[in-house]
């Protein structure tokens, strides 16, 4: 018997290895098709964060329409939404926040002039609040010293440093530097000059009618600053929306 079954073990063992083969040739082709499918979809992962939504939210700084026809320029087939209202607070802006749906899934610019503040307490705040509400991608623009604001030394420039250290020191990789870029667009007027010293803005860059606010070329500035930190951030990984942020888009569309 033994005999009658031995020729019989020699081509079972060659389809048992052909099938193996072949088993082994599919993964191998499976696995091919499917590895561009996976850059595919991290470039399409990529693609939709580029395409979330822009929300500023802030006072007359966002309020100016100079700064919005830039910035919507600038974000080119990106949804733009601008929340300004002049003399705002923080806190205001705040409950502003809260009823803006579009804000909650949006990247969150905060651009505030920091002047209506008393304290860093309240301001730091209100930022937690809305950063409880939102989808984790936002950015605080550096407010600009202003002439208003007084020189450095006054009470106004110290408060309002206090207020940007603050936010800095608590949210480092959320905070965009402005004053030095505006310093870096500087002529070498004497008038400029004596701006830098005073910690203001450069006088070229402010509106001649109206100290408080940039002109076209500071706004120039202060957009290219905020595409620039847009982009770094639309490279970055998604975080996932915090809870309050999710009940409440639920609630909203539950209930329009």
């Amino acid at each position: 018997m033994a005999s009658m079954l031995g020729p019989r073990r020699g081509p079972m063992i060659w389809i048992s290895a052909a099938l193996v083969i072949l088993v082994l040739t599919v993964v191998l082709l499976l696995g091919l098709r499917a590895w561009p499918r996976s850059g595919q979809a991290a470039a399409a992962s990529t693609d939709q964060s580029a395409r979330q939504p822009l929300f500023v939210l802030g006072d007359s700084f966002a309020q100016n329409a100079n700064f919005q026809d830039q910035i919507v320029r600038a974000m080119g087939d990106r949804q733009v939404t601008v929340d300004g209202v002049g003399s705002s607070s923080l806190d205001e802006q705040r409950l502003r926040f809260q009823g803006q749906i579009n804000g909650w899934k949006s990247l969150l610019v905060i651009l505030d002039g920091g002047l209506t503040d008393p304290d860093a307490v309240r301001p730091v705040s209100a930022i937690v609040d809305m950063l409880d509400r939102g989808c984790g991608r936002w950015l605080y623009i550096e407010p600009p010293h202003t002439v208003e604001g007084g020189p450095i030394g006054s009470p106004s420039y110290t408060r309002q440093t206090a207020l940007v250290e603050a936010v800095q020191k608590r949210w480092p990789d959320h905070f965009v530097p402005l004053i030095q870029e505006l310093r870096n667009g500087a002529s070498p007027s004497p008038q400029d000059q004596e701006s830098v010293e005073k910690g203001w803005t450069p006088a070229s860059l402010r509106q001649e009618d109206d100290p408080l606010h940039l002109n076209a070329e500071g706004y120039r500035i202060l957009v290219q600053t905020i595409s620039r930190a847009v982009a770094k951030l639309d490279a970055s990984p998604n975080r996932p929306c915090s809870g309050a942020a999710m009940d409440q888009m639920q609630a909203a569309t539950e209930n329009p």
